[in-house]
């Protein structure tokens, strides 16, 4: 993602989808992809740090909104951080700006 302050990039299979198809729970011992790591680049500086990647669950969102769409919970992503996602999405590429707008 870019931004005006900076950038964050992220390089790699992401470990979640990975352990999610293995049908692995998050807290399974399974073995680290080396090829997942994600940078953040200030925008002044040109600086690099890499960042930690949170270990996520997936399988708990599906969950969630399994929840939600039968009625019996709220939607696991508000629709106010669903928006503002796509507006920082389509402000900066252009082809999620014409996906955005169809």
């Amino acid at each position: 993602m870019h931004g005006d302050a900076g950038s964050w990039i992220s390089y790699g299979v992401d470990g979640q989808e990975r352990r999610l198809i293995a049908a692995l729970t998050p807290d399974a011992v399974d073995a680290p992809s080396d090829d997942e790591r994600a940078v953040s680049i200030d925008g002044i500086s040109g600086t690099e740090r890499e960042m930690p990647i949170a270990r996520g669950d997936y399988r708990q969102f599906y969950v969630e909104l399994a929840a939600a769409v039968r009625g019996a919970a709220s939607n696991p992503v508000p629709l106010d951080q669903a928006l503002a996602v796509v507006a920082v999405g389509r402000d900066r590429d252009p082809i999620v700006s014409r996906t955005a707008r169809a």
